[in-house]
Parts: structure tokens; C-alpha cells; sequence
């Protein structure tokens, strides 16, 4: 999905900057021709909707919400032929796949960039910037967006209804009614499938999780906010003190940092992105203290409100040691997400609500209701990426219409058969060979809601991405290799010249592999710290999905002097760490006969 943002153009003249801003041509392209035009005066297509489709028959398929996962359930249904509908409560909706806090992140890299190009007060020149242009990037960029699902959406012969949705009890028939309604009315339709992709809200709690402390949200007057209100902040403040170690936490502690304010970051040391590799979460936190960011995993005791600026203060720590106390100019609460399940007729079907909202789902993502309605996303909770929303989408479409992926596959083999292929290169394994019932797409024990293979990114700066496992495991044994030992290699960044011209010398990818029994090293995890972490995490994706190795990767050819190259590096790495290679052996016997 291509994410266009406005362009600072920045021009000089007498030591002064005179801002200015650009479109990318996504901007200027016409709007698909089933949205109307927007207000006169204004270049943002409007996104009402004036009346409802006309459907008389049931659906195959209907989904409910369109974020990242109920966007990509939708296509990929009626790529497969199935009739589809989708229903959103916002015209200005669209996959946002953290949208706003993206464009927070871009913002800044290019408003620093500018700026440190032309020199001077790049405090000052940050906020005037920020100031004039972000509250216009930010809501150009939403409103872009949602055109652009909508378009998606209509190319794939998908039936949009803007209102809001309440499933209804049938027991006539298989098939589920659901109220649309708007203010002008209400319509009701029916499907024979339902997903439901509602996503999350911020959690907004009156007193901190376990504690007795009260956040006076309400009565801050904008100064205590969540995540989402952050990201529309029209002013920087000096300094801010942000509670949470999640996603969404760290990264708004490093885009701030970047931006010149006086970063404070609150959490337990275990609350501290726990999924990420021990190694990537270190050199996460080393870069976050050379950018000046406090991190602090002392407990809260006290939240105030003064006049212009918000009191933080932290227990005692220890007996005759002064208590810690932050003034600030913004707290941002970030300690979870609720699932939007309410008001949409969950219990009037039979589906079981669990702690936060979340709708409780099994392997395959369906829920407890007897009739056919599967749930995916954030709305299910955890790990709430766009990635993996997607993903479950898109794989629990193929479920439902199996026998179309079947028919679709057939046909795409009955055009190929006259065709001749050279098979020259074994860098990807056939997906169909050994795969058991648990890999295999359609296995009844394949577990939809959760994979291995998903990529987790991270837009912090620099960006962090991982797949897999198996990052965190020690070395495997020097000798006595087993089936399952599980070796890692690394490439930094510094030893590659695109990654010193670029700057990040402290970057690296790293690869996990397991001894596989036929002596070769099956890879299975991958991560990267660095710039365009983001974008080379999809090779070890593809890398583990199809059962690459670690001598497949070391016998490819990689362009020269590129950052993809560094995937070889680490494999190579890996390799002459393996308990199997021959020159580890050898030091094995020197090692020994230097102790007799």
C-alpha cells in the first residue's frame, strides 16, 4: 500500500527559511469516479454517501469495519468470486495501518533533514514548521487514504455502506440479517459469512492499571492525552512524558526526540516492548539515550494538574533517597487498547466478550456464535499489528472460499501446461513440499490468528523489524550438534558501504537457523535494526515462509554494495558459527588437545 505525504520544500533566502509545500502526484490524481467532489475551495474528495447500495439477495461475504484487516478480507473475498459487502461507520474511512503516527514520523525526518541542511535556530525552525504545515499533511493524508481504499474496494466489485452495523438473531436460516443505519434511515442486509473488523481504541482508565492513581484526562484541558490525540497535536510541546512501553509508546519517544523535546519514557522494565529479541530491544534503548530520551522504570505515586504544566511523581525508591518529580508540558498515556466490540449486537448472536472488549476467537479466528462469524484484527487483541490483521483477513477468506482458491488454481495450471519454465535456482522452496497438516493452508489444526511469518515492524528512529523466532536462543553447541539446535549470524551495517554512506552504523540484520536433519540450517528468524529495517524485514519473510537455507542464501548472488546483501553476511556468519562446519571442528580439537 503506497503512503503519499506532503513534501517540505524548503528555500533560503537572507538566512531565513520560507516554508513551503508540494504534493506528490498521488495529491493531484482524480479521485475514483464514484466519490463526489469535495466543498468548493477545497482539493480533499468528499466521501459521503448518499444512499445505500441496492441488494436484494444475501451476501456471501460481509465485513464490518474497514481497517487494515477488513480492507484485505474484503478484496481478497471478491478476487475469489464471492459476493461481497463492507460496512464502515466513518466516510472518511480507509486502512490506516497507523496512518497518523506515520505521518508524525515522516513529517519530522523531512522537516529535520531541511532543516539541518540549511542550519540555524532548528529548534525554532522544527516548531514554525510544524506549526504552519502538520495540522494540513495530517488530515490530507487520511482523507487521500480513505480514497484510496475506497477505489480498491469498488474495482473489486465491493457493495460499501457508511453507517453503522448491529448484528440481529436469526434462527430461520444460515444466513445473518445486520442493521446499516445512518441519520437519513436504516437498510438491513444479509450474508451467509460475517467478519468482523471493528480494530481498537485508545484506553483512556481513570486511575493507572493497579494502582490507586488518578489521570485527570478530563480535566487536563488537552495536556494528559492518548495516542490518538497525540498524533494531531498542532503545537510541540518543550516536554513530554510518555507512560507505556508498547508500540505505539516508543515509537512517539523517539519521533519527539528527533523533534528537539524533552523526552521522558515511563514503564516497568518487563513492559519495555517484551516480544522484541533481547539484542534489538538494547539497541533500541542505547539509541533512545543518545537521543537524550529518559527512560524510568520507577512507579508512579502521583499525577497533578498545575497551572501551565502537568506533575509527575515516583515513589520513594529507596529509604533517605528523594523522591523523583517531572514537570511537563504533556503526558501521553499509552497503557493499552480497547477493542471496539460494544454496540454492535455481539451478545444478541451468541459471540463471548473477554477482558478489554476483545472478542474471543479460536485458532481459525471464529467466534462462539453458532452462525458463521469469524473476528480478526485488533478487535480480537493481541499483537495489534496492521500486518497481521491483514494477514488473518486474507487467510480467513481463504478458508471460507476454499473450494474458489481451488478452482482459481486449476485454471491458472490449465493455461501454464504449455509452458516451459527453466528451473535453474533453489532459493525458494516449493511451498507444497513437506509441509505438514499444521503448514499447510488449508490444515484444519492451522492456526489463523497467530503466524510465526507475519513481519513486526516498528516506526521508530531508526525502524526495527523481526519475523520468526528463535532470535533469542543461545548458540548452538560447539560439538554434539542435535537435530533443532538453532544457530544466529549477524550483518552490520557498518561493514556494508551503502550502510556507512547512509549513516547507520549501528545498524544489523540478524538470522536465526535450526540443524535440520539432512545437515543443512533451516532459517527461521530474522531481524533488523536500522533505516529501511521496514522494508528489507519482507526478505526474511519470504526467506522463513519458504524454508529457505542458510547454504541456499550463501550460494546466491546479491547485487553489490546494497543493504539486501547484508542477508548473505549474516547467513555466512551463521554458517561459520555452526557446530557443523568443518572449521569449528577443527578449533574444537585444537581447544581440546591445548588442554591435555
Amino acid at each position: 500500500m503506497k503512503t503519499h505525504l506532503l513534501v517540505p520544500v524548503i528555500l533560503t533566502l537572507n538566512l531565513s527559511l520560507i516554508y513551503s509545500w508540494t504534493t506528490l502526484p498521488l495529491s493531484s490524481r482524480r479521485p475514483p469516479s464514484s466519490i463526489s467532489a469535495g466543498s468548493k475551495g477545497s482539493n480533499l474528495p468528499d466521501l459521503s454517501q448518499a444512499s445505500f447500495p441496492e441488494r436484494y439477495e444475501p451476501y456471501d461475504l460481509l465485513v464490518i469495519g474497514c481497517g487494515p484487516g477488513g480492507e484485505a478480507a474484503a478484496v481478497n473475498a471478491a478476487k475469489l468470486g464471492a459476493s461481497v459487502a463492507l460496512i464502515e461507520k466513518k466516510s472518511s474511512f480507509g486502512g490506516p495501518t497507523g496512518l497518523t503516527s506515520k505521518a508524525v514520523r515522516e513529517a519530522t525526518k523531512r522537516i529535520c533533514k531541511a532543516i539541518d541542511q540549511v542550519g540555524g535556530d532548528r529548534r525554532r525552525q522544527v516548531r514554525g514548521l510544524w506549526r504552519r504545515r502538520f495540522p494540513v499533511l495530517r488530515s490530507e493524508a487520511e482523507v487521500l487514504q480513505a480514497a484510496e481504499s475506497r477505489g480498491k474496494l469498488r474495482d473489486a466489485g465491493v457493495d460499501v455502506y457508511i453507517g453503522a452495523a448491529r448484528l440481529q438473531y436469526n434462527d430461520r436460516n444460515d444466513f445473518l440479517p445486520v442493521q446499516v443505519c445512518k441519520p437519513s434511515g436504516c437498510t438491513e442486509i444479509e450474508a451467509l459469512h460475517t467478519i468482523i473488523a471493528t480494530g481498537s481504541r485508545a484506553n483512556i482508565p481513570a486511575v493507572l492499571p493497579g494502582t490507586n492513581v488518578r489521570i485527570p484526562f478530563l480535566e487536563s484541558g488537552g495536556r494528559i492525552v492518548d495516542a490518538t490525540k497525540a498524533s494531531g497535536m498542532s503545537e510541540l510541546p518543550n516536554s513530554i512524558l510518555i507512560i507505556g512501553g508498547g508500540v505505539i509508546a516508543v515509537e512517539y519517544a523517539t519521533v519527539f526526540a528527533e523533534l528537539g523535546v524533552g523526552v521522558t519514557l515511563l514503564c516497568k522494565e518487563k513492559a519495555f516492548l517484551p516480544f522484541l529479541d533481547t539484542e534489538l530491544k538494547q539497541a533500541l534503548l542505547d539509541t533512545m539515550r543518545q537521543n537524550h530520551v529518559l527512560v524510568v522504570h520507577e512507579d508512579i505515586e502521583e499525577i497533578k494538574l498545575l497551572k501551565e504544566k502537568v506533575s509527575v511523581e515516583m515513589f520513594q525508591t529507596a529509604p533517605g533517597k528523594k523522591k523523583r518529580k517531572f514537570l511537563v508540558d504533556k503526558v501521553l498515556y499509552s497503557g493499552g487498547r480497547d477493542a471496539n466490540s460494544e454496540g454492535i449486537g455481539c451478545e444478541d448472536v451468541g459471540i463471548d466478550i473477554a477482558k478489554y472488549g476483545r472478542i474471543s476467537v479460536d485458532d481459525s479466528c471464529r467466534t462462539t456464535a453458532p452462525k458463521s462469524i469469524y473476528a480478526i484484527g485488533d478487535v480480537i487483541g493481541p499483537p495489534g499489528l496492521a500486518s497481521s490483521a491483514m494477514q488473518q483477513g486474507r487467510e480467513v477468506t481463504n478458508l471460507l472460499f476454499a473450494d474458489n482458491v481451488s478452482k482459481l488454481d486449476l485454471k491458472q495450471d490449465s493455461k501454464q501446461e504449455d509452458e516451459t519454465f527453466v528451473d535453474t535456482d533453489d532459493f525458494f522452496v516449493e511451498f507444497s513440499q513437506d509441509l505438514s497438516e499444521d503448514q499447510s493452508l488449508f490444515g484444519k489444526s492451522r492456526n489463523v490468528r497467530s503466524s510465526s511469518d507475519t513481519p513486526l515492524t516498528l516506526w521508530t528512529i531508526p525502524e526495527i523489524a523481526s519475523v520468526g523466532t528463535g532470535l533469542d536462543a543461545s548458540q548452538a553447541p560447539q560439538r554434539g550438534a542435535k537435530v533443532g539446535d538453532i544457530v544466529c549470524g549477524r550483518g552490520f551495517f557498518k561493514d556494508c558501504a551503502r550502510g556507512r554512506l547512509s549513516g547507520e552504523v549501528n545498524g544489523f540484520v540478524k538470522v536465526a537457523a535450526k540443524i535440520t536433519s539432512s545437515n543443512t540450517h533451516e532459517i527461521i528468524g530474522c531481524c533488523i535494526f536500522g533505516e529501511g529495517a521496514n522494508e528489507l524485514i519482507q526478505m526474511g519473510s519470504m526467506l522463513i515462509s519458504s524454508k529457505a537455507t542458510l547454504e541456499t542464501v550463501s550460494r546466491t548472488p546479491f547485487a553489490a554494495v546494497t543493504l539486501s546483501g547484508l542477508f548473505q553476511v549474516a547467513c555466512d556468519d551463521a554458517l561459520a558459527k555452526s557446530p557443523l562446519n568443518a572449521q569449528v571442528s577443527r578449533r574444537d580439537i585444537n581447544t581440546f588437545l591445548s588442554q591435555m
